[in-house]
């Protein structure tokens, strides 16, 4: 049995064309809030997809990407990278959700309008590196190993 296992979803979509439209989603409301960084509903919707999404970039991806990552130090060294950079924003993005959501800044988004855009754009170019670096490499492991 090999070690990473081509994972199906829905209609027999793999993990890759569904992580592909779990993007687009992503992709929609981050281009909503960069043209109204105020609406939080749009905000509170971002958040909730995108913790479930990571969940699912976790199980489904990642954890087959460090298997392999054992053996490969190629796909080590690139996790490694990616790994951090999803710490680092992950971080960033909470940070200002909090401070967002809390009472004492009024919800004055204008005081951290900048910093939050920066975190916006720094989210797609995140999800465009998946799917210009990860994904194929994910893709091409599975090809190796059937």
């Amino acid at each position: 049995m090999p070690d990473i296992i081509f994972n199906t979803g829905p209609m027999g979509n793999n993990i890759i064309d569904r992580l592909k439209d779990e993007h687009k989603d992503l992709v929609k409301y981050v281009d909503a809030l960069l043209e109204d960084p105020k609406n939080e509903e749009y905000l509170d919707i971002l958040k909730d997809k995108l913790v479930k999404h990571l969940q699912t970039e976790e199980k489904e991806l990642y954890s087959s990407l460090f298997k392999e990552a054992k053996k490969n130090d190629v796909v080590r060294l690139t996790l490694e990278v990616f790994h951090d950079d999803i710490t680092s924003l992950s971080t960033q993005i909470k940070k200002y959700y909090k401070l967002f959501k809390s009472k004492s800044t009024g919800n004055d988004i204008n005081l951290y309008k900048d910093e939050i855009v920066g975190l916006l754009v720094r989210l797609k170019v995140r999800i465009q590196s998946e799917e210009i670096v990860l994904f194929p490499m994910y893709e091409r492991i599975i090809e190796q190993k059937n």
